[in-house]
């Protein structure tokens, strides 16, 4: 169950917002926010049916209260936001069970998650969701996710790619001197949609069989499968390219490499789900806070063998300058208040 406030997506708002136009009414006033119109496409190819929101609880889910638009048939969405929240907070898009693919005529999809970071509303594709997932698992910025994920893919920070770009439209661009790059990304895409697919109903399944609440830890299943699928994108891509023209998209999912590399261990969903809010956990932890003077020593660990994560703190204060120690007391992070608490130096004390 989340018991935590999250704080991995923090923006600052310009007057100007990346894929937003600003709109007013006759009534806006001093202090009012504006609306502005955010836009974008959702593709593995152009997908039609997704439900495209922005994630301001960010729970991986588009409530009845979060601005969101369903995609038409060429993966379009359109939605309005108050300029308050427009550009601080990720993209989710919901696919559900039938919605289409341009990619695949005549086939309906099975459901999966789509993210892209705050501020990124132009395109929404499996490589963007594997990007926001870094920010949120690896709190980076979403530079930093991107130049990491285009590595994995084998390109360097000054190549001429981005996993923000159309690469639907770009790979078609006879003026587009990455166009060919962008067609390897397509089928890169192609091939993670169905890996997202393949997993999503089956970790579903596995944590309402474990008992788990679906409202309340989709955030991490997602965060789950996407992790799976960035351990193994060297794989994929290398399966890919080793296809050459005779590339498929349902072949290269479907080998037994592919499968085997991707697919979630879900005997073990339990464990899984509370290591993800265990990153949480460590992200909201706010040390600045607490620490006023004196020496200090941190900690942390994680037992592999229950899936258990630690933190904490030791201050060791000496008010008087003259070495001897005025108190020596360690603190813990609780989870179940979000904030520290003295301990009595109980180790187990430090679960979170």
């Amino acid at each position: 169950m989340h018991t935590l406030t999250k704080i991995g997506t923090v923006a600052l708002l310009a007057t100007v917002f990346t894929g937003c136009s600003e709109t007013t009414t006759p009534e806006d006033g001093p202090g009012v926010a504006t609306r502005v119109t955010l836009s974008g496409a959702v593709a593995d190819g152009y997908i039609s049916g997704a439900t495209v929101c922005l994630d301001i609880n960010e729970n991986k889910k588009c409530d009845a209260d979060e601005p969101s638009a369903t995609t038409d048939v060429n993966g379009n969405y359109s939605f309005e936001a108050t300029s308050d929240v427009a550009n601080g907070y990720p993209i989710v898009a919901v696919v559900p069970a039938g919605a289409t693919d341009a990619d695949r005529p005549g086939e309906t999809l099975q459901p999966f998650v789509l993210t892209a970071p705050a501020g990124k509303p132009e395109f929404v594709s499996p490589l963007t969701t594997m990007v926001q997932s870094k920010i949120e698992t690896e709190k980076v910025s979403a530079t930093e996710a991107e130049d990491a994920i285009k590595a994995t893919l084998g390109y360097g920070v000054g190549d001429d790619v981005s996993l923000f770009t159309d690469y639907v439209a770009a790979k078609d661009d006879t003026t587009n001197t990455s166009a060919e790059h962008y067609a390897r990304i397509h089928k890169v895409a192609q091939v993670t949609t169905r890996v997202l697919e393949a997993n999503y109903t089956a970790v579903e399944t596995a944590a309402t069989d474990a008992g788990l609440n679906l409202n309340e830890v989709l955030d991490e299943l997602v965060n789950i499968i996407v992790q799976q699928v960035i351990a193994e994108l060297s794989t994929i891509s290398t399966s890919v390219d080793t296809a050459g023209d005779t590339f498929n998209a349902d072949t290269v999912a479907s080998s037994t490499e592919i499968t085997d590399a991707t697919t979630v261990d879900t005997t073990t969903i339990e464990e899984d789900v509370i290591y993800q809010q265990n990153l949480e956990a460590s992200a909201i932890a706010d040390l600045g806070a607490v620490i006023q003077n004196g020496f200090f020593g941190f900690g942390g660990d994680y037992d592999w063998s229950t899936s258990t994560a630690f933190v904490g703190y030791e201050e060791i204060i000496d008010a008087n300058l003259d070495g001897q120690f005025d108190s020596n007391d360690r603190y813990f992070y609780d989870k179940s208040i979000s904030n520290w608490q003295l301990g009595s130096g109980d180790d187990t004390e430090y679960c979170i």
